[in-house]
């Protein structure tokens, strides 16, 4: 009994974490648990310490529990979101990481000073204090800074240091816009210690447009943050590329939004895809509207809450432009000042077009053409999937495609007046005896690994090398291939693909064994190794002195929801351009030098207006090319995400822009098809594109009536489609449009995604949703007329939502009335009119 009674005298035993009491710090609205200041292991955070919005770096591992995260002195957030959307996509976010919340400031030292141009201020920033989060790396102690005028409605301010990665201006196709020394339409207002800057519109009561006042500034080799406050009430635009299960309107949720090129199906919502736009527009409660463009190749997060946008830039310099608006259209005109208008296209170019990822042979060419021609449906372009090659290998021709048989079926395209344009990947197979391979090894056109010999990966063919676009050589070799199936096939334009640049394979430095077959099931057969001791190891090169942060970077950006390593499955961001730039910085630019190099390729063959059809893209691609939005499923859910998708297409400057029309992936019923028909005669760029079963319009008897009839409208549309064409290549504005661009002060139009103005008359409002007749549709103030019947909406008291039938041949377009006159086509291809 007395053991008994002195065991009840004891405490019991308890683990040491239980020294450490569990409170909870209140930080932009998310809990945050942490020690007190006394408990068992590592120093508590202190005040401030914690950001749930902020960057994390892992502190722990999955599952750890709250009081085990406070015990190494990190944050925990245990409200941390696990799904992205609305569309059940994981999102995976350390919940236990190290403090994020720290102070980091510079102060303007000496004033700002005349710009050298005349035209603005410069000055330095010198660091105060010792910086944050030495995890990220070290920071940059003295920064530049440049302050300048553009135009009276562009201010441009660039923070950075001497020799740091920007991107080449020449890329941008920008027209003749001289810098103004008129009165601003904005005001820049900044305090020297610490600095921060707001931007407001000079004509405004104060309200900031953009303002770093109460955030921190950190500047690192590898990692630069900066922020700005913004109100709950503003509606967020842009930051593409991503197909969005929310809607047009970007979520504010904290979740950040990674722009890093990369080839992933677009039928994946809510993740990062094949182009990069780093512009964001930001519509305010009065319907004024402004854009926050950041002229930045490297890898990024953009983070949006309630009340905060900001920027985490793994590399580069800040370089921001700030467009003052006030309207949407003119956020546009003054984008596309900096990275070119949109292109203009061919006329032909806004016909039809078809394609198919498994055509087996010339032959089935004319049986295609043959369907659409019995349907009475109009073609007016054919477009090759990589079918038509060797095994996959650019500029050539496989066995069942020989030389004249496609000659034949040139021939007989261009006696029924319709076009070709076959796809080109930038991927160069190894193989000797292969002329682009043999003439680019002669030419050292191809971008180098970290080990100085040409990089190596896996696509379609089997292993192979990536040209380097950056160098002039490489245009000319480029166009020099192009020529070699010019000369015998008379091409109208070229379809380039997978040049994000896509990679079946992961590496610093890969090798080939030449066993590698010809497949398409994306898995790497060839051998690989990652990270600087490995690759030294490896590759017998021992005087490698790119630094180890490079091949592992400190910060992750939310790639694909999940921080996957940005090389994975591309070209190796430790490979380099011939100038020595590093993939690293340049990756997203890679798709758009491409399309340079095609552009000025066509232009030399065929000194015409070119058409150019491009997957992969970063801002200014559009002044190029089309772009079509990737790689969906024929499910309804992806024709209805398609919208929002085209119109922040638009925003980015992108306005010859289309989806695949009845989908790429699975098989679509007739319904589904039918629909899309319908929905994609009203797109920008209209392409019917598939690889499982068959999807032609021909197909179904349902869906080839269906396509006759939009098609007949589109094909009477197209000198309107034109002029639109045209005003959006003179001032910038998209061909589909929101809304909100038309209609900016009704505040109902701001998160319509599946509805669009298709220029400045039409108001298109399809169908989107499977056993549906009838759709409810916003009818923006004015008197609105039924495209068809003339029947008429009245919605001049004010905005107005209304239910419109639609029976299974479609009638989705609206015109506004006194809007201009629509001009007509007087016959439509192929069809009685």
């Amino acid at each position: 009994m007395a053991s008994t009674s002195k065991r009840q005298q004891r405490r019991p035993c308890l683990p040491s974490a239980a020294l450490c009491a569990l409170v909870v710090a209140a930080s932009l609205g998310s809990a945050l648990v942490r020690c007190q200041t006394g408990g068992f292991g590592s120093p508590s955070p202190g005040p401030g310490q914690c950001d749930a919005s902020g960057p994390r770096q892992e502190c722990g591992w999955n599952g750890i529990e709250d009081w085990k995260c406070a015990s190494k002195g990190c944050c925990y957030d245990g409200k941390t979101p696990t799904e992205v959307g609305t569309a059940n996509v994981k999102y995976t976010a350390p919940v236990c990481f190290k403090p994020n919340g720290g102070a980091s400031t510079y102060d303007l030292s000496g004033g700002f000073t005349a710009a050298a141009n005349g035209n603005g201020l410069q000055g330095t920033l010198k660091q105060s204090g010792t910086g944050t989060q030495p995890e990220l790396g070290p920071d940059i102690k003295t920064l530049t800074i440049l302050v300048e005028n553009v135009t009276p409605d562009i201010l441009h301010a660039k923070i950075g240091a001497p020799g740091r990665w920007e991107i080449p201006k020449s890329i941008f196709l920008t027209p003749n816009v001289t810098a103004s020394n008129g009165p601003a339409n904005y005001q820049f207002n900044y305090s020297a210690s610490p600095f921060t800057f707001a931007v407001a519109r000079a004509d405004s009561n104060g309200e900031a447009l953009f303002n770093t006042v109460g955030t921190r500034l950190v500047i690192k080799d590898q990692y630069m943050e900066i922020s700005t406050t913004v109100p709950e009430t503003a509606a967020l635009y842009g930051l593409g590329e991503r197909t969005s299960s929310t809607g047009l309107e970007l979520r504010r949720d904290g979740i950040p939004l990674a722009l890093w090129n990369r080839d992933h199906q677009a039928a994946l919502p809510d993740q990062n895809v094949y182009g990069s736009h780093p512009i964001l527009m930001d519509v305010r409660e009065d319907g004024s509207a402004h854009g926050v463009l950041l002229l930045n190749s490297n890898a990024m997060d953009v983070v949006l809450t309630k009340t905060r946008v900001q920027w985490r830039v793994t590399g580069g310099v800040l370089d921001f432009y700030f467009l003052m608006g006030p309207t949407p259209n003119a956020v546009l005109d003054q984008l596309t000042t900096i990275i070119g208008r949109p292109v203009m296209p061919p006329y032909w170019s806004l016909g039809l077009m078809n394609s198919k990822y498994g055509y087996g042979s010339a032959e089935f060419y004319h049986q295609i053409l043959n369907g659409y021609g019995n349907a009475s449906i109009p073609l007016e372009t054919f477009v090759s999937d990589s079918q038509y090659m060797n095994h996959d290998e650019d500029f050539t021709l496989g066995d069942k495609f020989p030389l004249a048989e496609m000659k034949d079926f040139m021939n007989r395209i261009k006696a029924q007046g319709q076009r070709w344009v076959p796809i080109l990947d930038p991927n160069i197979h190894i193989r000797k005896g292969y002329a682009p391979y043999d003439s680019g090894i002669k030419q050292d056109i191809f971008m180098k690994d970290v080990s100085g010999k040409p990089y190596v990966g896996q696509l379609w063919p089997g292993a192979c090398h990536w040209p380097d676009f950056k160098n002039p050589n490489a245009t000319t070799w480029w166009t020099s291939m192009i020529k070699s199936v010019y000369d015998d096939l008379k091409l109208d334009g070229l379809w380039i693909d997978m040049n994000e640049p896509s990679n079946y394979c992961t590496g610093d430095v890969c090798w080939n064994d030449d066993t590698v077959p010809a497949r398409n099931d994306f898995v790497c057969m060839l051998g690989c190794v990652s990270g600087r001791d490995q690759v030294m190891a490896t590759a017998g090169n021992k005087s490698i002195t790119l630094n180890e942060s490079y091949f592992n970077p400190p910060y992750a950006i939310n790639n694909g929801d999940n921080a996957y390593n940005i090389s994975y499955k591309t070209v190796a961001i430790t490979a380099y351009h011939y100038d020595g730039t590093l993939v690293y910085n340049a990756h997203n630019l890679y798709g758009m030098l491409e399309t340079l190099a095609t552009a000025s390729a066509l232009q030399k063959l065929r000194n015409k207006r070119q058409f150019i059809l491009t997957r992969s893209t970063f801002l200014g691609s559009g002044a190029y090319a089309a772009h079509w939005t990737g790689d969906t499923n024929s499910k309804w859910e992806d024709m209805r995400w398609s919208i929002p998708t085209i119109l922040n297409n638009g925003i980015a400057g992108i306005s010859f822009s289309g989806a695949d029309i009845c989908g790429f992936m699975m098989k679509a019923t007739d319904e589904l098809c039918s629909r899309w028909a319908a929905v994609g005669a009203f797109y920008p760029y209209a392409r019917n594109h598939h690889s499982d079963g068959w999807q032609e319009f021909f197909r179904w008897e349902s869906t080839s009536t269906v396509a006759r009839k939009v098609l007949a409208t589109r094909y009477r549309l197209l000198p309107y489609l034109y002029t639109a064409f045209f005003d959006s290549h003179t001032y910038g504005c998209p061909v589909a449009r929101p809304l909100f661009f038309t209609f900016p002060a009704d505040n109902t139009t701001r998160n319509i995604g599946e509805q669009w103005m298709m220029g400045d008359a039409l108001l298109v409002s399809p169908i989107m949703y499977e056993k549906t007749t009838s759709v409810r549709a916003y009818f923006p103030q004015g008197t609105w007329y039924d495209f068809y019947s003339g029947r008429v909406l009245d919605a001049s008291a004010g905005g107005k939502w209304d239910y419109v039938s639609v029976s299974v041949i479609p009638k989705p377009p609206f015109r506004k009335c006194c809007c201009p006159c629509l001009p007509f086509a007087v016959s439509v291809p192929g069809m009685s009119m």
